[in-house]
């Protein structure tokens, strides 16, 4: 009996604590599409052209929801979550960082984020 209080026990906390970071990045969400439609509206974001002709407004985008949250690897979830500051990192360290750059941005990233 007491095995499963505790399988139970641990089980729901797992989906606590899974539910209480989702809502916690929905505010995270909230803010950057927020401010995306802005930049948007004002004419900021435009991109240029797709191969279509079709015209792109990604160009300040900062977040993408959906692959954020079905990201299947670490690279596509970096790739897709603070996109400015994954790209600010990749060209200051990843891409000059001669010895373990992966270790290196990871580092980098951490000291900036206190």
């Amino acid at each position: 009996k007491q095995w499963y209080q505790r399988r139970v026990a641990i089980t729901a906390g797992t989906g606590y604590l899974y539910l209480t970071c989702f809502i916690v990045r929905c505010n995270y969400y909230f803010a950057w599409i927020l401010a995306d439609s802005v930049s948007n509206l004002s004419g900021f974001g435009f991109n240029g052209y797709d191969n279509d002709g079709s015209a792109k407004w990604d160009k300040i985008t900062n977040v993408r929801p959906h692959k954020t949250e079905c990201s299947s690897s670490l690279k596509v979830l970096t790739e897709n979550w603070n996109i400015g500051t994954a790209l600010w990192l990749r060209r200051v360290c990843y891409e000059r960082s001669v010895i373990a750059p992966t270790a290196m941005t990871y580092l980098l990233s951490a000291t900036w984020h206190g």
